[in-house]
Formats: C-alpha cells, sequence, structure tokens
C-alpha cells in the first residue's frame, strides 16, 4: 500500500447547509401568500353578491372640525354614498286679514266641530262662511267721529252705544242748532257724561262736580279718562282752557233741530192762505207743502202750508218764563206751569206734527201757519188733542203741559219759526207777541 490517504466521502458541509436553508423558506412564504391572496379574493367575490352588507366609507364620518375662535363652525361633509332626504316644513304665513279673536274665543272655536252646509260634498270639503270677530274693547279716551252721507245723530249715538245728549255736552252747540254736514266732526266720550273745558273763573273741581251733578269730586281728578288730572286734588281750581270728561254729568237740556222740508208748488194764479202771503223762489204768490221732521213717529205727510191768522198766548194763567230765547242756545222759551195746563194755538194752521219726537221734544205739536210755524214740545203722555192735517184756529186747545223728553219738570217749550228762501229759522217768540 502506498503513502496516499485514502478519500473518505461524508455529508454536506456546514457552509452548504448554510446556503440551502434560506431556499425551503422562502418557498413556504410564497405558498403561503398564494393561499391568502386567494381567501382575499374569493372573499370580495361573496360581498359583491350580498347587497344587505354595507359598503363602509373610506373616510371616517365625523371629520375633525377646526376652526378660529371668530370663526362659526362649519357643518360636517358626508360622504357621497350616505344620503339625507329632508322633509321640507311648510312656511306659516301670516297676513293683516287674519280674523281679529280673542285667545278664549279661539280655543272655543278650535274645540268646536264645524256643521257641513252642503250635505252632498265631499268629505273634507266643509263650505263653511268667512269670519271676523272683533272682541269689544272698552274705550277710555274721546274720539273723533266724521260725519257721513245721510247719517243722523241717532244713528252715531247707536254706534258708539252712548246717547245723544253726551255728543250735545261733548260739542259745540252748534250742532244743536242746524242738521249734521257730511265732514262734520264730532267728539265721542267714551260714556255718557260731560266734556268741557275749564274756564277763567275760580271754580275748583268741586265745583265742577256739583255743576254737572257729580257727588264725588274724585270722579274727575282720580277718573281714568283724566290721566292728565291725577296730580290735582278736589279743592284745586284747574287752568284756564283744562279738558275733562265728567263721567255720569249731566247738562243743559237738550233739543236737536228738526227737519222741515218746503215741497213748493207756486203759481201766480194759486191762492195763497188766508191772513198772508208767502213768495216763492221766483217772487210769485205761493202755495206750498212742508213736512216737520220727516220719519219721527209724530211727523204727518206732507201738509199745505195755510190758515194763518192772528197770534194769541199758547198759555193762559200764571206761569213762570224759566229760560228765554238764546240763539245758537235756546231756540225758544221755556214757560212753567202746572202739568195738564191747556195749551193753546198761537196761530191758525195746519197740523204737521203731533205725536212722539225722540230729539228730545217728547210729545209735541207744530202748526204751519203760512209763511211762519209754531212748536210746542213736552207735552203730557195722551196729552195731544189734535191730529195730522187738521186745521186749527187760533187760541183752539191743542194739548196739554206736561214734562215728557229732556225735561226737568212741567213746562211749555215754544218756538216760532219763519221762512227764509227754502228754510225756516227760528225767532224770538217775545218778538211776535207779548210774554
Amino acid at each position: 500500500m502506498t503513502g496516499e490517504r485514502p478519500v473518505v466521502f461524508s455529508g454536506p458541509t456546514h457552509q452548504q447547509k448554510k446556503n440551502s436553508a434560506p431556499r425551503w423558506l422562502g418557498l413556504l412564504m410564497i405558498v403561503a401568500s398564494l393561499g391568502f391572496t386567494l381567501g382575499t379574493i374569493s372573499l370580495l367575490l361573496t360581498n359583491q353578491g350580498d347587497d344587505s352588507q354595507p359598503i363602509l366609507p373610506t373616510q371616517p364620518l365625523t371629520p375633525v372640525l377646526t376652526a378660529s375662535p371668530t370663526e362659526p363652525l362649519e357643518a360636517p361633509t358626508l360622504p357621497a354614498e350616505v344620503v339625507v332626504e329632508e322633509t321640507p316644513i311648510p312656511a306659516i304665513v301670516i297676513e293683516d286679514r287674519l280674523p281679529t279673536i280673542a285667545p278664549d274665543q279661539i280655543q272655543t272655536l278650535l274645540l268646536d266641530q264645524p256643521t257641513p252646509q252642503n250635505i252632498s260634498a265631499p268629505l273634507g270639503m266643509l263650505q263653511i262662511d268667512p269670519f271676523t270677530i272683533s272682541p269689544a274693547r272698552a274705550r277710555s279716551s274721546m274720539i273723533q267721529h266724521t260725519v257721513i252721507e245721510n247719517e243722523t245723530i241717532d244713528m252715531i249715538a247707536a254706534r258708539y252705544n252712548i246717547d245723544t245728549a253726551s255728543i250735545a255736552w261733548s260739542n259745540s252747540r252748534e250742532i244743536m242748532q242746524r242738521f249734521l254736514r257730511p265732514g262734520d266732526v264730532l267728539n265721542i266720550p267714551p260714556v255718557d257724561g260731560v266734556y268741557i273745558q275749564s274756564t277763567g273763573s275760580l271754580r275748583s273741581f268741586r265745583d265742577y262736580a256739583e255743576e254737572y251733578g257729580v257727588d264725588d269730586p274724585f270722579t274727575i281728578v282720580d277718573s281714568p279718562y283724566n290721566p292728565d288730572l291725577r296730580d290735582y286734588n278736589p279743592d284745586d281750581v284747574p287752568p284756564d282752557g283744562t279738558q275733562m270728561f265728567i263721567a255720569g254729568g249731566t247738562s243743559f237740556d237738550v233739543v236737536w233741530p228738526v227737519a222741515i222740508e218746503i215741497i213748493e208748488e207756486s203759481s201766480s194764479s194759486s191762492s195763497g192762505w188766508s191772513g198772508g202771503t208767502g213768495r216763492g223762489t221766483a217772487g210769485e204768490d205761493a202755495v206750498f207743502r212742508v213736512t216737520f221732521q220727516n220719519g219721527q213717529p209724530g211727523s204727518c205727510a206732507a201738509q199745505v202750508a195755510e190758515g194763518a191768522s192772528f197770534w194769541t198766548n199758547p198759555l193762559s194763567g200764571n206761569y213762570r218764563i224759566v229760560r228765554g230765547f238764546t240763539p245758537g242756545y235756546h231756540d225758544g222759551i221755556d214757560l212753567a206751569i202746572s202739568q195738564g195746563t191747556p195749551i193753546l194755538a198761537a196761530n191758525g194752521g195746519r197740523v204737521v206734527f203731533a205725536g212722539w219726537n225722540t230729539f228730545g221734544y217728547g210729545y209735541m205739536v207744530a202748526l204751519a201757519h203760512g209763511p211762519t210755524m209754531t212748536v210746542y214740545a213736552h207735552m203730557m203722555e195722551g196729552g195731544i188733542a189734535v191730529s195730522c192735517g187738521q186745521m186749527v184756529a187760533s187760541g183752539q186747545i191743542i194739548g196739554y203741559v206736561g214734562s215728557t223728553g229732556n225735561s226737568s219738570g212741567p213746562h211749555l217749550h215754544f218756538e216760532v219759526l219763519s221762512r227764509s228762501g227754502n228754510n225756516f229759522i227760528r225767532v224770538n217768540p217775545t218778538s211776535i207777541m207779548g210774554f
């Protein structure tokens, strides 16, 4: 045997083992990655076929809001996939034509079931008349009313629920001497009473209260109708021209003017009336008809103005003149005498009014004597002794003294009217005869 060392075969060396180990590990990782990929694809395909699974947004639903302290925060923006539907709220439209109604009346109407006027109408189509409810509100101050065409003092008083005398006591006495005209402005008090202005005399509030029939002077100074007088005492003297309303107070007897309509029937050949002549608008002898306060209960149909003869005193006996004639204030004279005393026709003529008058005269009679007329007011109830259209002679009994209408006691209110153009004007009775 030679000295050659024999070849000995053994397993892989350590270096060879080190180089071969990563190959198996990489293969294993490749296989694992492939399996994970296949599983993911399978899962995604399964989710696409199921509509019940939500699609998650790729961004968070609540983003972080950042804003400076002086800038308002903006509302978060939802992802496009999230759709928010809003139900619009109908607008409430308020108009000035809505009904004026108290809250308790609104509640009552809401609780009441409306009654259909047409039962054949479909359900839900109830036919209800529209309405406006204006709650009554008590006034605490004077207002002004502008007279319109054909409006009377009675209509105005009824509208404001006050007495006609309260209107007279709250305005210039001129309105009692003529008829209302469109455009006239009247003071309308809140309740019945007297509206005055103080004069320059040294009368205190207590004196005014006594003059106008009020027992307690605090009725004036503490009245809600006189807010400017609350710092005064009853014995203070108000400055000249101080306005005050005396609730419940009364003043002078009110006698409203009466309408006299002249219906001309002029002719140069027509006879006039015995005892005098009248002139028409053309200067001719005239026959005309008159109506006295047409529409009043005692008014007669148009009567021929005729029959004048001579003048005589309407009363006999011991009467007293308690109020004389004052133009613009008192249209006749008042003769006080006991109730039931006979009243005589001051001149011959025709009856143009016999009955009740609502303008303060009470039961009265009016006579036409051609170009003049006479009025006899405040007769006793049932005390009228003549009738419409009747011809009476001078000195004939036409009625009896009473105290009806605006009267403070038994007396005769006597007026004389004289024709002037197309109207009659009041004249002082003492200029016609002696009393």
